[in-house]
């Protein structure tokens, strides 16, 4: 009990020094010295080892494949190829960090699908593996999904067949449509 009341005591001090240096500022009238302006710091690249580590870097092109197959849907009589274009570019909402880039789709209500490879088998046994990536949408989404999936290794499979039918060991990502609007995570039962 003693100790919140210290904690207590000691965060009410904060504060009130807080507003007591706010105080003093706009007492004397000058401008504060804290300016409105910061900077964005510039992204670097890691330097972290990773099996497979995208940060869209100028050479990006080399390690992505956009796929030209036709999607499978089998509710529909309807083909739909993979026709969106893909760039890689700083983000105009949320801007962080200058130099900070990413994958973006150039298409509205087109389907897209891009892949890339890792650059050799992981074997994860009796090893963690960290499967995540980050969606930043920059015009909304109206009706689709943003899914990441980790494949299943398959020497058949090329980049430019890369679709929606591609058997995966983990799928996930946002999904939205009419009144959907979810994350959704999609694992296979045989991981072999």
């Amino acid at each position: 009990m003693r100790l919140n009341a210290s904690l207590a005591s000691l965060i009410l001090t904060s504060i009130a020094l807080i507003g007591n240096v706010h105080a003093e500022d706009e007492v004397e009238g000058k401008p504060s010295s804290i300016s409105s302006v910061i900077e964005k710091p510039f992204f670097t690249p890691t330097t972290l080892k990773a099996p497979f580590l995208e940060q869209f870097t100028d050479d990006w092109e080399t390690r992505w494949t956009p796929s030209h197959a036709k999607k499978q849907d089998s509710s529909s009589e309807e083909d739909w190829a993979y026709v969106g274009t893909w760039a890689v570019e700083e983000p105009h909402v949320f801007n962080g960090m200058k130099g900070d880039k990413g994958l973006v789709i150039k298409n509205a209500a087109a389907h897209h699908a891009i892949s890339a490879k890792f650059p050799k088998k992981i074997d994860n046994k009796d090893n963690t593996l960290v499967v995540q990536y980050e969606v930043k949408l920059q015009n909304g989404l109206n009706c689709g999904g943003a899914y990441m999936k980790l494949l299943q290794d398959n020497k058949k499979l090329h980049a430019e067949e890369f679709s929606n039918a591609s058997p995966y060991v983990i799928m996930f990502g946002p999904d939205k449509c009419g009144v959907t609007n979810k994350a959704s995570l999609l694992t296979c039962t045989a991981w072999e």
